[in-house]
């Protein structure tokens, strides 16, 4: 008996085995428009959840709603019931620590070329993310006056780390777990951390930090490598030196835009007044467009680095290079000429006078011209 035709017109008619085959593998396709909530979600890195449509085997493209029942603490696998598979980030690197928030909304991705999930958005923590699949963290500009639901202004404040616990765990990140020596100064090894000299972070333990080091407190990354940096309580000072004895797991956390009260709040970056640039390094490769070259630079490397300024005024040393001339002086002999009142003749030499002026009190405007608008992050 053959099948009553469910194809498209134009393919063939499928019999028996071939025809549930033929089903299943169309069934299958819906994954790619279909993202199905998962429930029964439990575990840390160990994570385990229940589609509520019943699966047999992953299939690429096949999204899930997770909403995680704990901030995961390392790298993560998730069962959907065929087996336990990694779980990377968007651009498929394994997740650190914190990437994953406890009752925050995230869409997860069977990737079948990396045989693992990715997740690849998460909706949006507190203040009522809109689900539209931006991405926590983004900013936008924004010309109206009531802010939107799912996003927070701009401006610098302290906000709830458990009410805004994706925005933290994306502005905050967790980079690891590392190792310091007890050396003059000290060397910290986190490989790959990513940090570039000026990069501010907070260290924290599960036991002591060498003397030297104190918990929860802003250090500024200094004379950075790849897999290593040492550490200095102001931008650009001093290496620390580490004394005594140390214990248990150290790890460190970025802060990029302020750390709040330092255990309740986290601040938002603050983007009055202020234009963007893009990351001068962004790929690996610095381009060398925006530097600390000059006072009032900005280190293009490090994210959240502000500088440039409304106004300059000329310090003697940023004026260029130039000349003035200087008529000639016809005399006879020694003396002075008529009408030389900054100069003289003496012993066929020509004497200038320098005069004193006071500086310039106006600065030169600096200001490109420029449409001012609101910032908004999402949340």
């Amino acid at each position: 008996m053959t099948a009553n035709r469910i194809f498209p017109a134009g393919t063939e008619d499928y019999t028996g085995a071939d025809y549930m085959d033929k089903v299943k593998e169309e069934g299958d396709k819906l994954w790619t428009f279909l993202t199905v909530p998962l429930d029964s979600i439990s575990g840390t890195n160990t994570i385990t959840a229940t589609p509520r449509v019943p699966i047999t085997s992953y299939v690429d493209g096949m999204k899930g709603r997770l909403i995680p029942a704990n901030t995961n603490t390392g790298a993560v696998t998730m069962n959907w019931g065929p087996g336990a598979k990694d779980v990377l980030d968007a651009a498929g690197q394994p997740l650190t620590s914190g990437a994953l928030v406890a009752g925050v909304l995230y869409v997860v991705e069977f990737i079948s070329a990396d045989n693992a999930f990715r997740v690849v958005s998460a909706a949006g923590g507190g203040g009522g993310g809109s689900g539209s699949g931006v991405a926590t963290g983004t900013v936008h500009s924004f010309d109206g006056e009531v802010l939107p639901a799912g996003y927070l202004w701009c401006y610098g404040q302290a906000v709830s780390r458990s009410t805004y616990a994706a925005l933290f765990a994306t502005l905050c990140p967790v980079l690891g777990a590392f190792t310091v020596t007890i050396a003059s100064p000290a060397d910290v090894t986190l490989n790959g951390h990513g940090r570039k000299n000026g990069s501010k972070v907070r260290l924290f333990t599960t036991g002591a930090l060498p003397t030297g080091l104190n918990v929860n407190t802003d250090y500024f990354v200094v004379n950075a490598t790849a897999n290593t940096f040492q550490l200095a309580t102001t931008r650009g000072g001093s290496a620390i030196n580490t004394s005594g004895s140390q214990s248990g797991t150290h790890t460190v956390q970025a802060f990029n835009h302020g750390a709040g009260n330092g255990s309740t709040t986290f601040n938002i970056p603050d983007r009055r007044g202020r234009g963007d640039a893009g990351k001068d390094d962004m790929g690996g490769t610095a381009a060398s467009r925006l530097t600390k070259s000059r006072p009032q630079g900005v280190d293009g490397a490090v994210l959240g680095d502000t500088g440039g300024e409304q106004a300059h005024v000329q310090a003697e040393g940023e004026v260029g290079r130039h000349r003035h001339e200087v008529p000639s002086v016809y005399t006879t002999g020694s003396g002075v000429s008529a009408g030389t009142a900054a100069s003289a003749r003496q012993n066929n030499t020509l004497m200038i006078t320098d005069y004193n002026l006071p500086a310039d009190p106006d600065a030169a405007n600096v200001v490109q011209p420029t449409f001012v608008t609101n910032k908004i992050i999402k949340t």
